[in-house]
């Protein structure tokens, strides 16, 4: 054994090593003897790439983004999509839900809420429908006349019932019933009090009437006589009031006209107070 000096950091070293073991210049120790720390001198040491700490990291960062995404996922798609317009929602509708035809019938039904729909009956022998929505009635049954949207993701439907086509009627099933005895029109009518009391009449307005007065908080009882219909009564002021069975009440002070109107005639009664 002898001792070389090496070239490079001019240290001696035993020529057992292949390289100085000061400088590690050419490889690693292949020697019987370990190569000692020179005073002062640090022997370095190459070493492999340590790939655990970023790994370790990494599984950290996708683990931390999990959690993030399962309790703030909502809000995380809201602000992605923050700038896109949302879909308009789709409800589609029919127009009638429910029809009733009779054998032979045509109805047409509205669709809303799509651009283009696409129709089917539940029973072709008892309604069809065409592309425009135009239902015939074929037998009698019921049937279910659906309506959807291109991409059938929505429907609505439209219940049919179809009966018997009731038969035409006869030359002589078109004339009207006799109504009978038909009460002629009274003529001779007066108004009076129901107590019997034959009113005294005047020329007002160019036209005769009754004439009556009634003090504040009194009523009279009217009716008409010479007839057994309805009368319809009224007055032109609210300070006077009557009712339909023809009783009148002076509520404040001021002139009614009181009016009956009975067969087409009109009977007229000034309430003075």
């Amino acid at each position: 054994m002898k001792l070389v000096k090496c070239p490079i950091c001019g240290e001696s070293y035993s020529d057992t090593y292949k390289a100085c073991p000061f400088c590690a210049e050419s490889g690693p120790y292949e020697g019987t003897v370990k190569p000692r720390k020179a005073k002062g001198r640090r022997i370095e040491r190459r070493r492999g790439p340590n790939i655990l700490g970023p790994a370790l990291i990494l599984v950290l960062l996708l683990l931390a983004a999990l959690l993030a995404y399962t309790y703030y996922g909502d809000e995380i798609r809201a602000w992605f999509n923050r700038d896109k317009e949302p879909e308009p929602e789709i409800h589609l509708s029919v127009e009638p839900t429910s029809v009733e035809l009779a054998v032979g019938e045509i109805r047409l039904l509205t669709a809303s809420g799509a651009e283009k729909f696409v129709w089917s009956s539940s029973d072709e022998a008892v309604a069809t429908v065409d592309e425009q929505g135009s239902v015939t009635a074929m037998g009698v049954g019921t049937a279910d006349i659906t309506v959807k949207d291109t991409a059938g993701e929505h429907s609505a439907q439209c219940k049919v019932t179809v009966k018997e086509a009731e038969p035409p009627e006869g030359p002589g099933d078109n004339t009207e019933p006799d109504p009978g005895p038909v009460n002629p029109p009274a003529t001779d009518l007066k108004l009076i009090a129901k107590e019997n009391r034959n009113l005294p009449t005047i020329s007002f307005g160019g036209e005769t009437i009754y004439d009556v007065t009634l003090r504040k908080g009194s009523t009279l009882h009217f009716s008409v006589s010479g007839t057994d219909r309805t009368v319809t009564w009224a007055s032109d002021n609210a300070a006077v009031t009557v009712d339909a069975e023809g009783t009148v009440k002076r509520v404040s002070s001021g002139t009614a006209i009181i009016t009956a109107t009975v067969d087409g005639q009109t009977l007229k009664c000034r309430i003075l107070g």
